[in-house]
């Protein structure tokens, strides 16, 4: 009857509606987490460069603190990454690891029984940042597979597989003993005379994207409304419901 189809008419207004004020804010709230990674990207992109530039150069280079410290004032700059780090290949530098390897006294970038450059600078949680020393160099190629399907270097060999820049699926990290949080990676490879060298990346923790997804929860439909962010294979990279 006439009431009926009225009823039918007016739900399908309402569906329409309410799916599409839908559509429009998760491609709101897409295109604010894609310019925030691509504006992450431009610091690791912007230092593999410059090193690019300095490797191919056969005249003035960079040493190896002054790379250590150009990725120290990086990341001093940039209060939104939690750490920043530039790890290369045997020799894939500047050819000085024998000079380092096994030398007495070898800097926090360097590792002391390879001789391979590999700076890792960390923000402590009170906002400082700090140089942490590589004992292993190996471990930047450690393929195994951990329960997502992921190796657990993915941070590493897949800018060195592809010679393009990678984004991570996400990982709950250990900041400091008892206190973790979710984080992302992105590196950008260093390909200098065509050849890989090493990897410049950056983590970042994605509380910065729950913090999206819950302002925009509060303004969707008074609150009611639950929000979920998923990465590429599935995983929860933030969520108004699904919080711990």
């Amino acid at each position: 009857d006439l009431k009926t189809d009225l009823v039918e008419q007016t739900k399908r207004t309402m569906e329409q509606e309410v799916m599409g004020r839908l559509d429009s804010e998760a491609g709101k709230l897409s295109g604010n987490i894609s310019g925030y990674i691509n504006s992450a990207f431009r610091v690791p992109l912007g230092i593999a460069s410059t090193l690019q530039s300095f490797i191919e150069n056969n005249g003035e280079t960079l040493n190896r603190d002054q790379v250590n410290q150009l990725v120290a004032s990086t990341l001093s700059r940039h209060k939104d990454i939690s750490s920043m780090y530039a790890q290369f290949e045997p020799n894939g530098f500047d050819n000085l690891d024998s000079e380092f390897a096994n030398s007495g006294t070898v800097p926090l970038h360097t590792v002391p029984s390879t001789g391979s450059l590999e700076i890792y600078w960390i923000r402590t949680p009170d906002g400082k940042i700090e140089l942490q020393q590589v004992e292993d160099a190996q471990e930047k190629w450690n393929p195994e597979v951990g329960e997502f399907g992921i190796r657990e270097a993915e941070w590493y060999l897949c800018a060195r597989d592809k010679s393009s820049p990678c984004l991570m699926e996400p990982y709950l990290y250990e900041i400091s003993e008892g206190y973790s949080e979710l984080m992302t990676s992105l590196g950008v490879p260093v390909i200098a005379d065509g050849r890989f060298r090493g990897l410049v990346g950056v983590d970042i923790n994605l509380p910065v994207f729950q913090a999206m997804i819950e302002g925009l929860q509060k303004d969707l439909y008074s609150g009611m409304s639950r929000i979920t962010l998923l990465s590429e294979k599935g995983l929860i990279a933030g969520s108004s419901f699904y919080k711990e």
